[in-house]
């Protein structure tokens, strides 16, 4: 798990190594607020709001695995897997996260 809003410098984003799912080799994007995660989450879930994704867009990339988005309702996750495949990155709408 990492928080975004830690992240100093991009130097450090190459460091990001998502853990995938068991079993399905899939990365679970929490794409709500820290707040909101802190408050419960599923486990394998990283932690990386919406408003971050554009910011780490290319270590996104990096992940080469298909990527499962999540949020309270399920709206900001459809709004980041649009973005997620608008830049290339095979992202799919996992509606809530407490489905997971």
């Amino acid at each position: 798990m990492f928080y975004p809003h830690e992240m100093t410098s991009r130097h450090n984003l190459p460091k990001l190594t998502p853990k995938p799912f068991p079993r399905k080799g899939v990365i679970l994007l929490d794409v709500r607020s820290l707040p909101e995660y802190a408050a419960g989450h599923a486990e394998e879930a990283i932690l990386m709001p919406l408003e971050d994704i554009d910011f780490f867009k290319g270590v996104i990339k990096d992940w080469r695995r298909p990527i499962l988005t999540c949020s309270g309702t399920g709206v900001r996750s459809k709004k980041a897997v649009r973005r997620l495949r608008r830049e290339g990155s095979p992202g799919v709408d996992g509606g809530s996260w407490e489905k997971w």
